[in-house]
Formats: structure tokens, C-alpha cells, sequence
């Protein structure tokens, strides 16, 4: 009579397939966190930007939103067109 505790994985494949499988998870997760978490900072310097812009504090806007623009955010290229 033979248990599932005498039966081994062969060349501990199983094993090996779900450490993988955990490690892309992981991953995976780890890259939409990092995704999310720029993209709310990003939004977060550009509606300080705007509403420096509506109080009449163009400079500020403009040292807020140029890092963002150059970095390739679309929407600070746009606020920072709307500036000139």
C-alpha cells in the first residue's frame, strides 16, 4: 500500500513548475503595483500643477509638470503646451 507521501515528483518537476508559476506571479504583481503606484503619483504632481495654474502660479506649474512632460507623460505635455 502506497501513500501520497511515497510517491516523489519525478526530477522534482512539479515542484519546480510551481515555484515558477509563483515567481511570475509575483512578478506580475510586483509590475501592476509599480504601475499603478506611478501613474496615481504622476496624476497626483499634475493636478497640483493645474491648480498652481489656477492661482495664478505659472512657475510652479511649469517646474512641476516639465519633469513629467519629458519623462513622455502625455497629459503633462498637454497642461505644459496649455502654460504657453
Amino acid at each position: 500500500m502506497t501513500t501520497d507521501s511515497d510517491k516523489a515528483p519525478i526530477d522534482g518537476f512539479p515542484t519546480l513548475r510551481a515555484k515558477l508559476c509563483t515567481r511570475r506571479l509575483a512578478r506580475f504583481v510586483a509590475f501592476v503595483a509599480v504601475g499603478v503606484l506611478s501613474s496615481s503619483l504622476a496624476w497626483a504632481d499634475i493636478g497640483s500643477a493645474r491648480r498652481a495654474a489656477q492661482q495664478g502660479d505659472q512657475a510652479r506649474a511649469y517646474r512641476e509638470l516639465v519633469p513629467l512632460a519629458e519623462a513622455g507623460n502625455i497629459d503633462a505635455q498637454y497642461y505644459l503646451g496649455g502654460l504657453y
